[in-house]
């Protein structure tokens, strides 16, 4: 199974970000969009692991003591403000599952609404790219997660394997 942490976004949230399919449509090149029930912040991928293994991240994650803190969207590269209570959360996650995974990741936390498959129109992309616009947007993170991503014909699900809470 491959695993990875996240945290979930508020509908109100997935919501407005959902427009942004709308307004890149289709004609200016192939996306394979993500459905808005999926849209999350990536904190790590930890990839293929064993049930064994998973018992032993979840052991470690529930280690993790952490205040609830608040977090901005911004941007088409639905980037995430990089406050220090993000990055320490990240900190925390990263020092509890380094064992885990054997690749370096760059912190990097981010939302993804799309991969991009092929470019029909470089400039129109970037035309309607350059429409979207929308306010930076704040929630606060009361709890990350241990989520499993599941690959089948009709795309990517996720499943929340175990919610951690913050204090």
């Amino acid at each position: 199974m491959k695993i990875f942490i996240s945290i979930n976004l508020p509908q109100e949230i997935k919501n407005k970000l959902y427009e942004i399919p709308k307004i890149i449509g289709k004609g200016s090149a192939k996306i394979r969009f993500v459905p808005k029930k999926n849209y999350h912040c990536t904190m790590k991928f930890l990839g293929e692991t064993t049930e064994e293994k998973l018992n032993e991240v979840i052991k470690k994650l529930s280690k993790i003591n952490f205040k609830s803190f608040k977090i901005k969207i911004y941007g088409i590269w639905i980037g995430i403000q990089d406050t220090k209570e993000l990055l320490y959360l990240y900190n925390a996650v990263d020092s509890e599952t380094l064992n885990f995974t054997n690749s370096y990741m760059k912190y990097n936390p981010h939302i993804t609404i799309g991969r991009v498959i092929t470019v029909k129109s470089k400039n129109s992309l970037i035309k309607k790219i350059n429409e979207i616009k929308f306010a930076p947007m704040e929630f606060e993170v009361k709890d990350f997660c241990l989520c499993e991503s599941i690959t089948t014909k009709d795309g990517v699900n996720y499943k929340t394997l175990k919610r951690f809470s913050l204090i």
